[in-house]
């Protein structure tokens, strides 16, 4: 139910006799006040959400910089940091996948080259 009814729901109980003024009055500041706080908490997560996003994409790529060049250790920190901070461990990981795919890539292109010989 949306505040509207709900403030709508009170001035007909006031209109009926069932609700005092004073309790209309009260309620429906309360309704008013409610409102205005959960539009204020939603723009400030937002604020909070971009700027931790903006913060963490430079972090990211560190992760996944030292995720490539230390792989063991982008695994470790993709499995600690798995459920508390699943960006930078995905990054993490990630970074150690590609070195892993590019030792891959490298030792097949040497078992070639050393086949056509």
């Amino acid at each position: 139910m949306d505040e509207f009814q709900r403030i709508a729901n009170a001035k007909k109980a006031f209109d009926d006799g069932l609700i005092t003024e004073e309790e209309y009055e009260t309620f429906k500041r309360n309704i008013i006040n409610l409102t205005d706080t959960s539009q204020v908490s939603t723009t400030q997560t937002s604020r909070q959400r971009n700027k931790e996003s903006d913060e963490s994409v430079a972090s990211n790529i560190g992760f996944a910089i030292l995720g490539y060049f230390i792989p063991i250790l982008g695994i470790i920190l993709l499995l600690v940091w798995y459920d508390s901070r699943p960006s930078r461990s995905r990054a993490a990981g990630f970074g150690a996948l590609g070195f892993i795919i590019f030792c891959a890539i490298l030792w097949g292109l040497a078992l070639l080259a050393r086949g056509i010989r």
